[in-house]
């Protein structure tokens, strides 16, 4: 196997067949009644304009994983949440992208009131509260989808002990 001279992120490439790698995270962010935060996407989104989405979005490089999602739920919904409490529900490696592959990671996280109001940033012009079998209605994206099934499938939000 070829190896790159240069530095880590040139081998990275050779060893992955020259695809950049990115890594999504999304969050199902809960209030203490086990509401979760969805949101619309925003007109000005290129692909998926006034598409229901939940907080989130690609981690920088360098950036622990933990911290680039409380990072980006914040900027999205005005939400503050401790980084160690997000945990891990779903991991996916998507290579459907020509010349990119998504690790696509989606996290919970309890907030610490119900219902608590959402400071939505511009890429999102609404936000509602909603029970998880709705926030499975409502999120169409196919990526979304095969998430969400596989919590349910497994029990991963499940309240009792």
């Amino acid at each position: 196997m070829e190896r790159a001279k240069k530095d880590g992120e040139a081998e990275s490439l050779i060893l992955t067949g020259g695809r950049r790698h990115v890594v999504s995270c999304k969050a199902l962010v809960r209030d203490q009644d086990d509401n979760i935060v969805v949101l619309r996407r925003s007109s000005t989104h290129p692909r998926s304009a006034h598409k229901p989405d939940v907080p989130g979005g690609i981690i920088d490089v360098g950036e622990q994983i933990n911290q680039g999602l409380a990072r980006e739920i914040l900027e999205e919904t005005g939400l503050l949440v401790d980084p160690s409490q997000l945990r891990l529900l779903y991991a996916f490696v998507d290579d459907s992208h020509e010349g990119v592959i998504i690790v696509r990671l989606l996290f919970t996280v309890t907030v610490e009131d119900v219902k608590p109001p959402v400071q939505l940033s511009s890429e999102h012009d609404k936000a509602e509260w909603l029970r998880f079998d709705a926030v499975r209605e409502k999120l169409t994206n196919k990526t979304h989808v095969e998430a969400l099934a596989y919590v349910a499938e497994h029990g991963l939000l499940d309240t009792s002990p």
